[in-house]
């Protein structure tokens, strides 16, 4: 019940956010993330299960994953992957100065600040749900909240932004398993994971 009650309040604070597509863009986010490991785990599964700590079995399911299963996957609530990349780092380029017009002077991962630009949209509703939908630090969220397109978009030019997961691995497999006729209690306990602290899960 308690697990019901965590996910339960985290699904109205994101309800509550003031454009709906909002949820729909940290859905399709998280989704594109999905796809992106699917596609990584049938092209290069060893660098796959290298960078996200996976194992064989979970990196070759992945990669026959349907459209569907990856789906189930994916999250409108929190996104699945947490950032890799160090927060100092990106805190001090956030608080340095940058270029204006870095689109023109840089080439820019549209990836990357899509990243970005959609964590500065929701944090600048609401930093503390920010926090947790990106499982990044309060203070790293209200830097984001305050940055201008500009600035993400110089920061996504200079800063790569790497990801790993926020839960056990182990529930990939759950979601996956095709046996399973309901999938709602791994995905509950993928949320809340991911909810009860960054850097847990291996």
């Amino acid at each position: 019940m308690l697990e019901m009650d965590i996910i339960g309040a985290w699904d109205i604070r994101a309800v509550n956010l003031d454009q709906e597509e909002a949820d729909r863009n940290v859905y399709e986010f998280d989704l594109t993330l999905w796809s992106l490991l699917r596609t990584l785990a049938k092209e290069r599964p060893q660098d796959a299960a290298t960078q996200f700590s996976l194992g064989t079995s979970t990196i070759h399911n992945l990669s026959l994953a349907t459209s569907s299963q990856l789906k189930a996957l994916a999250s409108g609530v929190l996104i699945s992957f947490k950032l890799k990349t160090s927060e100092q780092n990106i805190i001090t380029r956030l608080t340095g100065d940058y270029d204006p017009i870095v689109f023109i002077n840089h080439s820019i991962d549209e990836f990357d600040a899509a990243y970005w630009l959609l964590f500065n949209r929701v944090a600048s509703k609401d930093s503390e749900m920010a926090k947790e939908v990106f499982g990044v630090s309060q203070e790293l969220a209200e830097l984001v909240s305050k940055a201008t397109d500009s600035q993400l978009r110089h920061m996504s030019g200079t800063t790569v932004t790497h990801f790993s997961l926020r839960f056990a691995p182990s529930i990939i497999e759950e979601i996956l398993d095709d046996s399973r006729e309901n999938v709602t209690h791994p995905v509950l306990k993928k949320l809340q994971q991911s909810l009860q602290g960054r850097g847990r899960w291996r």
